[in-house]
């Protein structure tokens, strides 16, 4: 079970850091899994400004806030949406 776990958070976090836009590559950067307990694993960006850009919202020039072009639906919501299937496919590996 622990392996199918493993396998569920590292497409989970594959995902995070590929949706993630880049500008200077500081938010992409700063994903990281902690294991705080045996079954339990927390996907982090502890980066300042990533729940702005996980809102789907992004500061212009002037510090004025916009919808983002590069992730209007933020980071987390499109890869929760594939949670699910990301889940059963790393189960199925797991039992094989």
């Amino acid at each position: 079970m622990d392996a199918a776990l493993d396998s569920a958070g590292a497409a989970i976090f594959g995902a995070l850091v590929t949706i993630t836009p880049v500008r200077t590559g500081v938010l992409r950067a700063g994903w990281a899994v902690r294991k705080p307990a045996p079954l339990v694993r927390e996907i982090v960006d502890p980066v300042r400004y990533a729940p702005i850009i996980d809102a789907g919202r992004r500061p212009d020039e002037r510090g004025i806030m916009r919808g983002s072009v590069q992730a209007p639906e933020g980071m987390t919501a499109p890869v929760l949406r594939a949670v699910p299937a990301i889940v059963q496919i790393s189960l199925e590996e797991a039992f094989k």
